[in-house]
């Protein structure tokens, strides 16, 4: 079996019908409208707030400079990503070090 990418066209086209139907709208009422590169956006938004140091999520999507990385986050105040950076690192700090163990990529390491 050969697994081929589906042309951007029809992402998009399938990502359109599913939105209709789904019925979603904007704040002002429009129907809602996203492309595919928008979940890129909204992954990696989200790991950055969730924890991910940027320079990893740089590497994850793939950007050469870590400033195409930061964009994606630019919608966000930096108050609030400072804020939870803090809030992660209270938490490592009251938490067994065990929690927090070495990331192993070759099962047979496990």
């Amino acid at each position: 079996m050969v697994l081929q990418a589906e042309p951007a066209d029809r992402l998009r086209e399938y990502l359109g019908q599913a939105l209709a139907s789904a019925g979603l709208t904007d704040a002002s009422g429009k129907p809602l409208t996203m492309q595919p590169h928008d979940f890129r956006r909204i992954f990696i938004t989200d790991a950055v707030l969730n924890g991910m140091p940027p320079h990893i999520a740089q590497l994850v999507a793939g950007h050469r400079v870590i400033d195409t990385t930061m964009g994606y986050l630019a919608v966000y105040p930096r108050e609030v990503i400072e804020a939870h950076r803090a809030f992660i690192a209270r938490r490592r700090a009251t938490r067994p070090g065990e929690e927090y163990r070495t990331l192993r990529f070759n099962r047979s390491e496990q």
